[in-house]
């Protein structure tokens, strides 16, 4: 478990039950605000460009979800010590939901307009950017993220010498208010430094119109397949090997 806090690398090898929950809730926020925006606008439209509400987003959306249902996905994440959690963590309170207003109507309790903060190291703080990865089987990434049917992920698996598992980079995203910096790129080096100790191989999909594109791309990882990977346009999946 790291923490960015002010380009100060915080090594934290483990939370408190309640700084779990914390640290879930508000990076789920987070995510939430990010993933409404372009280019996603998954979180805030309906297939027919209806404007939702939060409550309504369960209900239209497959891989999105309450602000607590996200959170306690990020805290399975948390709580795995084979998956790797890094967030960047400010003092500076700052509108989580300026970026959101436009695009989703927050119900009242279930998306706070104000952070409550999370207790870290006797300091309060917020995050502001995210990333983590998961160890997943290879042949279930490739079929799922990748769209391979499973005797090709098999296939794949054997002609490449891939491991039975890999490292899979979930989610990457910097609150809009801090974009300018160099949170993201902070945060790369962070994962990098992991990935080079673990020595696996790893993947992500992403959109090619998203800054996490270039990213992956400095950081090594090839295109292996897309556009439009599992039908969803300028998504690709990256793999990069060690």
């Amino acid at each position: 478990m790291k923490f960015l806090n002010n380009s100060e690398v915080i090594n934290v090898p483990s939370l408190t039950q309640e700084q779990a929950d914390a640290l879930s809730l508000e990076t789920a926020k987070l995510y939430q605000s990010i993933f409404a925006l372009e280019p996603w606008n998954e979180v805030g439209l309906s297939n027919s460009g209806e404007i939702l509400s939060l409550s309504q987003v369960s209900d239209n959306f497959t891989p999105f979800y309450y602000v607590q249902d996200v959170a306690n996905r990020i805290k399975e994440v948390i709580q795995n010590p084979q998956n790797i959690f890094i967030a960047s963590i400010s003092n500076q309170a700052y509108p989580i939901n300026q970026d959101l207003l436009s695009k989703v109507t927050p119900v009242s309790t279930e998306f706070p307009e104000s952070l409550s903060g999370l207790q870290l190291n006797e300091k309060e703080v917020f995050v502001t950017g995210f990333i983590w990865a998961t160890q997943k089987p290879t042949e279930e990434i490739l079929q799922i993220k990748g769209g391979f049917c499973e005797p090709c992920a098999r296939e794949y698996v054997s002609l490449n010498n891939l491991q039975e598992n890999a490292i899979f980079i979930e989610e990457l995203g910097v609150a809009r208010y801090f974009q300018r910096g160099n949170i993201g790129r902070q945060l790369k080096n962070l994962i990098q430094q992991e990935l080079d100790q673990r020595q696996q191989t790893v993947f992500t999909n992403t959109s090619t119109s998203s800054g996490a594109y270039k990213l992956f791309t400095e950081m090594g990882a090839k295109v292996i397949a897309g556009p439009g990977v599992n039908g969803r346009d300028g998504y690709v999946l990256f793999k990069k090997q060690y």
